[in-house]
């Protein structure tokens, strides 16, 4: 059963984010706040995750941030959900790692879309790849795609290989 880690501190976002899930059929998991968050998605090993960006102790950036430098969330969706909708905090999301940033007030058939989308593409991406792509093709592309701390994550080694006709 897919597993999601909704991490808000206002308990009528986790109402909000569960009815419109509740489709999925999926078991969601809510956190009040980023440290209980980042805790729950360690222990619970989620498919997704959906944060908020304005929390009291660790702000949604930051939960994004901490997981994406813990290789087993390297592949895990993020889906930013927040009531900033400035380009720049869109920006910020994707700075951090986030997958996608979708802007509060919400339309609940747009978050499943999304979720549902995201799901989809981190399934596929768990699909059969080569054990050990040639060095060629991680040099080339090594300039181009990283995280902040300049290393390959799984996830970007994974899109290089599907993207690029492996033979």
């Amino acid at each position: 059963m897919t597993r999601i880690l909704v991490i808000d501190d206002e308990p009528i976002n986790h109402q909000l984010v569960g009815r419109a899930l509740v489709s999925l059929q999926a078991e969601i998991h809510f956190a009040q706040d980023g440290k209980s968050g980042i805790s729950q998605a360690r222990n619970l090993k989620p498919d997704i995750i959906i944060t908020d960006v304005m929390m009291p102790d660790i702000n949604g950036y930051e939960v994004t941030r901490i997981l994406r430098r813990e290789p087993q969330f390297a592949g895990i969706p993020v889906l930013v959900l927040t009531a900033q909708s400035g380009l720049e905090d869109k920006l910020k999301s994707f700075e951090v790692g986030a997958d996608d940033h979708l802007t509060k007030p919400f339309e609940p058939a747009e978050l499943l879309v999304r979720v549902t989308a995201m799901l989809r593409r981190a399934e596929a991406m768990k699909g059969p790849f080569p054990q050990d792509p040639p060095n060629r093709l991680v040099h080339s592309f090594k300039p181009l795609v990283h995280d902040d701390c300049g290393a390959w994550i799984p996830a970007d080694v994974a899109l290089l290989l599907s993207v690029t006709a492996w033979p």
